[in-house]
C-alpha cells in the first residue's frame, strides 16, 4: 500500500481580476459590486454602460464623445463619465501573489463606454500608476500586453444604441396612451353635460 500524499496544488495564475465596490461620488451615493480588471494594456479607466445604470446614471445611446488612446492608437465612443470612488478587493487571492491595493477608497473618474467589454469596470494604466499600484517585490506593473483589448464594433454599437433607442420610444408611445387614458377617463366625471350635472338624464 502506497503512502497517502497530499495532491499537489495548481500554482495560482493572475488573471488582473478582481471583485470591486464602486460608489457615485453623488447623492444618495448608491454603491454597487462589480468585476474589474486591472489592464495596463488601456490607458483610461472604463466602466460599461449597464453598470453605470445600475449606479443609477442616466446615460444616453448615443455617444457623446470620443476619446484618444495613444497605447492601442484607437478612438474610441464614449456615452459619458461617472465620478465615483472605488475600492477593490483581494479575497480569493495569495498574499504573496497580489498586487498590493491601499486598503481605503480611490477617488477616480470612469468613461462610461462599451469598450470595457465583459467587465463591469476597467481600471487603466494611467490609474495604476497614479495610486502606485505594485506588486509585493514593490515593482510597478509595466504595461504589457497580456490580452488584446476589447473591439470596439462601430457597427454592433449602433446596433445596440438603435434597440435601445426603439425601446424608449415604445414606453413612451405607452406612457402617453396610458396618460390619455386617464384624462379620457376624467373628462366622464367633469365638464357640463356630463353625468355628476345629470345623474338622472330623460
Amino acid at each position: 500500500m502506497r503512502p497517502w500524499k497530499k495532491p499537489q496544488e495548481e500554482p495560482y495564475q493572475e488573471d488582473y481580476k478582481r471583485d470591486i465596490s464602486v460608489e457615485l461620488n453623488a447623492a444618495p451615493y448608491p454603491r454597487r459590486r462589480g468585476t474589474a480588471k486591472l489592464d495596463t494594456y488601456h490607458e483610461y479607466d472604463f466602466m460599461h454602460p449597464r453598470f453605470a445604470s445600475q449606479l443609477g446614471l442616466s446615460i444616453g445611446f448615443v455617444a457623446v464623445d470620443t476619446i484618444e488612446s495613444s497605447l492601442t492608437n484607437e478612438t474610441i465612443p464614449v456615452l459619458g463619465k461617472a465620478d465615483v470612488r472605488w475600492f477593490c478587493e483581494q479575497k480569493g487571492v495569495p498574499a504573496t501573489k497580489r498586487f498590493d491595493l491601499a486598503p481605503r477608497y480611490e477617488d477616480g473618474v470612469f468613461w462610461v463606454t462599451y469598450a470595457a467589454g465583459e467587465f463591469d469596470v476597467v481600471v487603466g494604466r494611467s490609474t495604476i500608476e497614479r495610486v502606485g499600484l505594485v506588486d509585493r517585490k514593490g515593482r510597478l506593473i509595466i504595461p504589457r500586453s497580456r490580452s488584446l483589448p476589447p473591439q470596439v464594433n462601430k457597427d454592433r454599437l449602433d446596433a445596440e444604441q438603435a434597440k435601445e433607442e426603439r425601446r424608449r420610444q415604445e414606453e413612451e408611445a405607452r406612457r402617453r396612451e396610458q396618460e390619455g387614458r386617464v384624462e379620457l377617463g376624467a373628462s366622464i366625471f367633469t365638464g357640463p353635460n356630463t353625468w355628476a350635472d345629470n345623474p338622472y338624464p330623460i
